[in-house]
């Protein structure tokens, strides 16, 4: 186990964290005020028949389930607000989810995991709103004091995201989506199956759509590079079982992929 905690120490105060009036769950508080009220109206009173404590229940559930949705809206602002600093990553969240739903599905996990590794995949690099431009939109080759603030992305958006209860089960996707299987990742040096596997799914999601996608300083890799990358890090930086599913995946349907991500790029270029 690596010393990862001890390298991003400073990811702990939070302070990278933009203290501002629209937090997601900000706009979200009329819904949240019309299901709190309506429990506290059915904790004073009993309902008079079966049918109204059913009708009391799905009102309940659909209130829950609109702030759910609200939440999400506004945190999916965020993620467009981050990827419009950089143009190279313009999508780069909806595009990891497709492919984090494709793997996930090929691996035949349940619907809910899915489910979850799809909301996020959708979130992952949320914390990045508290990375300084001059960091994130930087061409060169990162300096170690400045990939060192990079790495705390995971922990601002677990901590941004946190104080909901819609997304505990999210959180800790989204915290170790850059742990590597061999224990030599961030934040915490989780390895193997100590790493949640929505956390391994998305992290060979989120690889294959970095290597397949054009960058500042390189071009988009090839199928071929891309199969070679992920058989060479098989069991290192990837889950060996994720990596075979990816390259069966990657064998039957790639060429198919990499044209569809080659007209992305031509349209993002055109904007």
């Amino acid at each position: 186990m690596n010393n990862a905690p001890n390298r991003i120490s400073q990811c702990a105060s939070g302070d990278q964290i933009p203290n501002s009036p629209n937090d997601p769950a900000t706009h979200a508080k009329n819904i949240a005020g019309s299901l709190l009220s309506a429990r506290s109206a059915s904790s004073r009173r009993q309902p008079d028949s079966f049918d109204d404590r059913t009708h009391l229940n799905d009102s309940l559930q659909m209130l829950g389930e609109q702030l759910r949705r609200s939440y999400l809206e506004s945190t999916r602002a965020l993620v467009a607000a981050v990827e419009a600093r950089d143009p190279y990553t313009h999508d780069h969240s909806q595009r990891v989810s497709q492919h984090a739903k494709t793997i996930a599905t090929r691996m035949n996990l349940g619907h809910r995991e899915i489910s979850r590794i799809e909301t996020a995949a959708i979130l992952h690099d949320i914390g990045k709103i508290g990375i300084p431009d001059n960091i994130l939109q930087k061409t060169e080759r990162l300096l170690p004091e400045e990939f060192d603030v990079v790495r705390c992305h995971p922990t601002i958006g677990v901590k941004i995201l946190g104080h909901t209860t819609y997304l505990r089960r999210e959180l800790p996707i989204i915290l170790h989506h850059h742990e590597r299987f061999d224990g030599n990742g961030y934040p915490d040096g989780l390895a193997g199956e100590q790493i949640p596997i929505g956390a391994r799914v998305l992290a060979a999601a989120d690889a294959l759509d970095a290597m397949l996608s054009r960058r500042a300083y390189r071009n988009a890799l090839s199928m071929s590079e891309v199969r070679l990358e992920f058989s060479k890090h098989r069991g290192t930086q990837f889950d060996p079982v994720i990596v075979d599913v990816v390259l069966e995946w990657l064998s039957e349907e790639g060429s198919n992929l990499e044209m569809q991500l080659s007209q992305h790029g031509a349209s993002t270029a055109n904007c």
